[in-house]
């Protein structure tokens, strides 16, 4: 026959028990974090001089969305237009479109964009109104490559 546990050795009994759970839970939550690491995160920040404001590109990668916002100042003076593109090496300029009057805006990017993500430089040139849209032929005001923050 076994004799009663006694108080003591109950409350021990239950803590080896908790510190096993709690541990237990600890390393499952680690291997959540190890197995799925938070979603990486491309960022540009351009400063063009030729404008009152700066705009800033961010990328979460495995997506096909590239956000922009952009911080209160007119996008172009009357006439013009501030043009966005991405540029991945070896490859022509892709016109993402102008600086609309909104703050923060988003364009989905093609698939052979997205799969060059990391290696994109987004580039902010000055245009007149209606501008051609296969290749900047304005001057370049700002450009930034994307990079991992």
């Amino acid at each position: 026959m076994t004799e009663p546990a006694s108080g003591m050795e109950r409350r021990t009994r239950r803590w080896v028990i908790g510190a096993v759970g709690l541990g237990a839970a600890l390393v499952g939550t680690g291997a959540i974090f190890v197995l799925q690491p938070p979603d990486a995160v491309l960022v540009a920040g351009l400063q063009p001089k030729a404008r009152d404001y700066s705009i800033v590109a961010s990328f979460l990668v495995g997506r096909d969305t590239l956000r922009f916002g952009r911080t209160a100042g007119a996008p172009a003076p009357d006439g013009r237009v501030t043009q966005l593109w991405a540029i991945a090496p070896g490859t022509h300029p892709y016109f993402l479109g102008t600086v609309p009057e909104a703050a923060s805006w988003r364009i989905t990017l093609p698939p052979d964009l997205v799969a060059e993500a990391e290696a994109l430089t987004i580039v902010i040139t000055d245009a007149p109104a209606g501008a051609a849209r296969t290749a900047p032929l304005a001057p370049i005001l700002a450009a930034e490559r994307l990079v991992l923050r």
